[in-house]
């Protein structure tokens, strides 16, 4: 399979690092301090801080809930909301993409492939979805 990466919007969805070194961070502490500095205004007392520094640490050693999971995204477009974590897996499945295999979505991009999607002569019982949570 070819390889691809997904590139959603960073000021709401922060790539979470699957190993390290990653992105000139050396390690998973530099990277979590590195989240806390960039997120936090200010003036934010410093346990908001830590608790986001914590949070970031607590996310990127987690182990992933299935096997395969190509990035992670962590859903951070303010301090204080709901925490999401989005896990990224593409499977291709015998028989879903019959007219355009994995690869062609992985080298087309999610934006484009679902363009593509849209427009194709596809039967109506046939769902094609680039939605991952």
């Amino acid at each position: 399979m070819t390889s691809y990466r997904a590139r959603p919007d960073q000021t709401a969805w922060l790539t979470v690092p699957s190993e390290f070194p990653w992105n000139g961070f050396g390690d998973d502490v530099a990277w979590a301090a590195e989240v806390a500095q960039d997120r936090v205004v200010e003036e934010a007392p410093v346990a908001v801080r830590t608790a986001v520094a914590e949070s970031a640490l607590a996310i990127v050693r987690s182990t992933p809930p299935l096997p395969g999971v190509l990035e992670r995204f962590w859903w951070l477009p303010s301090i204080g909301g709901v925490g999401v974590v989005a896990h990224l897996s593409a499977v291709q499945l015998e028989g879903a993409l019959v007219s355009e295999p994995l690869d062609a979505f992985a080298l087309a991009g999610a934006g484009e492939w679902s363009r593509r999607s849209r427009r194709s002569k596809a039967p109506r019982s046939r769902k094609r979805s680039t939605a991952c949570c």
